[in-house]
């Protein structure tokens, strides 16, 4: 599953975008400023383990395996 989305809208939508990922299915997020990941990874830890996957400036992407 990827969202590229503002970090409000993820987190907003975590349970719906988690929900679409299945056991071990990889997730990506984007469209995060590299200041608010820690935010993100906190708000999907339950579910997922995020690590950055790469910083641009001041975007990040997220990916992660949903816990099986």
């Amino acid at each position: 599953v990827m969202a590229n989305i503002l970090s409000g809208p993820l987190l907003e939508l975590q349970d719906v975008i988690t929900g679409y990922c299945k056991a071990d299915g990889l997730l990506v997020l984007s469209g995060i400023l590299a200041e608010q990941v820690e935010r993100i990874e906190q708000a999907y830890a339950r579910d997922i383990t995020l690590d950055i996957s790469a910083i641009d400036q001041e975007w990040a992407r997220v990916s992660g395996r949903r816990h099986g």
